[in-house]
């Protein structure tokens, strides 16, 4: 049932991104990568403001349940998983980008940390979809995992 709801995420952004060309002279940003790789920064280090920092106000996670906005997705997602989130790398599968949104979808996997003890490992895939803001960040408007 994940895998189908991340394939039905990734269809609908691909096609979301179809239906917008990227006009190359309005977009500076090339690719998804730098984006990411802060995410990915922020979770090795544990540093919730850091990850918390990366969504939009009204930002979306859907993991086992749907949280919506950032008090939520703090309270949630963040401050349970980060203390105990470590190691955590990604591989790129796909992404699409336009002057003011980008897509990447990719596999991950980390490990899980209690008490300075290895006590499991998580893989799986993802989705996170970015919004330019008006300032001209790129914010986390939705991020899916299975």
């Amino acid at each position: 049932m994940k895998n189908l709801l991340l394939l039905t995420f990734s269809l609908l952004m691909l096609m979301v991104f179809a239906c917008n060309p990227v006009n190359e002279e309005q977009s500076t940003l090339q690719t998804t990568d730098s984006l990411y790789q802060q995410w990915v920064d922020a979770w090795n280090a544990q540093d919730i403001e850091a990850i918390a920092g990366q969504f939009s106000p009204d930002g979306i996670v859907i993991t086992d349940t749907a949280l919506i906005g950032l008090d939520a997705l703090k309270t949630g997602f963040i401050e349970p998983a980060a203390p105990m989130l470590s190691n955590l790398s990604c591989i790129k599968i796909t992404e699409a980008i336009s002057s003011t949104l980008a897509f990447q979808s990719g596999s991950y996997k980390h490990d899980w940390i209690k008490d300075d003890s290895l006590v499991g490992q998580a893989s799986g895939y993802y989705s996170v979809f970015w919004k330019k803001n008006d300032e001209g960040l790129w914010k986390i408007s939705a991020f899916q995992t299975n």
